[in-house]
């Protein structure tokens, strides 16, 4: 219940907050608020779709960021002008014009940007304050549904088309999500050791100049690029 008033409350601030940037550049009465609502679907769509981006191939990943923040931003400018130009139509609204801000690209992306980057705090905020209940973590493993608590989860091995995830009791599942992506899916506590591992914190005993042990005497190769995770400060 408290998660629910508190993303409400969010939503309400972000709202109000683009419909007073929306006010100060010129549109009048009411009309602010009607055009910030419109911004929602797309916030909410980038909100659930890059995450699921993988950066296996980094260049792939960058493009992919920009081709869907590309779509999303066009759709809706699109739909902010339709609206706008059908609700002058109707009476409704008192503008002669579409205000040159409904139709900045870069102002659009920010807003949506801002507020989807908000929107994942926010969860990420009540998955830690979550306290002792693990998340339970859903997907497919060779046409099987599988469900398992995030604490079950050992380690995940990347391998070229497919990612291993190996769990407690010795089990194996294996899943063509993108390493990438389950990082972003399992949050920090687990670490990135290497471009093809995924490891959970608490499951490190021994951490070496090019490996860590895990708690059942597992070795994991750590590479250079991703060492800096394993450093006390590290924010990942």
């Amino acid at each position: 219940m408290k998660k629910i008033v508190i993303t409400i409350l969010y939503w309400v601030f972000a709202v109000s907050a683009i419909a007073f940037v929306l006010w100060r550049a010129g549109l009048p009465l009411w009309e602010p608020v009607l055009m910030a609502l419109l911004f929602i679907p797309g916030c909410m769509a980038l909100k659930f779709i890059l995450p699921k981006i993988s950066f296996r191939n980094f260049r792939e990943g960058i493009l992919n960021v920009f081709y869907i923040l590309c779509a999303v931003v066009l759709t809706v400018m699109l739909m902010l002008m339709i609206s706008q130009l059908q609700l002058n139509m109707d009476g409704i609204f008192q503008s002669e014009y579409i205000n040159p801000i409904l139709v900045n690209p870069l102002f659009i992306a920010a807003v949506m940007l801002v507020l989807a980057f908000g929107d994942r705090l926010v969860s990420r905020f009540f998955r830690k304050d979550s306290g002792s209940e693990p998340d339970m973590i859903t997907f497919n493993s060779e046409y099987r549904k599988i469900a398992l608590a995030s604490t079950e989860i050992r380690y995940i091995e990347s391998r070229d088309t497919e990612v291993w995830i190996y769990a407690t009791e010795d089990r194996t599942f294996r899943n063509r999500t993108g390493i990438t992506q389950w990082e972003n899916l399992l949050g920090e506590d687990f670490v990135r050791v290497h471009r093809s591992y995924l490891v959970r914190r608490d499951r490190i005993v021994t951490i070496g100049a090019e490996y860590v042990i895990l708690s059942d005497n597992t070795e994991i190769p750590v590479s250079k690029t991703f060492r800096k995770n394993l450093l006390p400060d590290s924010s990942h």
